[in-house]
């Protein structure tokens, strides 16, 4: 489970702040309860392929590219984690 600081900005307003040094064993099973859906949505996909597609895609990208499609999929990850429904694939919108 990811589990941010968060900051008030306003009465309306809040501020989620993620700070992962590590990945804890929670956060490891969220991701590969989450990657396939977030990556592929409904898909008969195995969890190992599409992380070897997610580490094939990230390769081919530069290092700003790929610190930001790996901090857009936690925001995903995240998202999921509060029951809001993702609309469009994580890989789709990427390429």
């Amino acid at each position: 489970m990811i589990i941010p600081e968060v900051k008030n900005i306003s009465d309306t307003v809040e501020l989620h702040v993620f700070d992962m040094k590590v990945l804890t064993p929670e956060m490891i099973l969220q991701i590969n309860e989450n990657l396939v859906s977030i990556c592929e949505g409904d898909s008969e996909s195995p969890v190992e392929l599409v992380k070897s597609n997610f580490l094939t895609f990230l390769s081919s990208k530069d290092y700003r590219t790929r610190i930001g499609a790996v901090a857009e999929f936690f925001i995903h990850l995240y998202l999921n984690q509060l029951g809001l429904k993702q609309e469009f694939l994580f890989f789709n919108l990427e390429e």
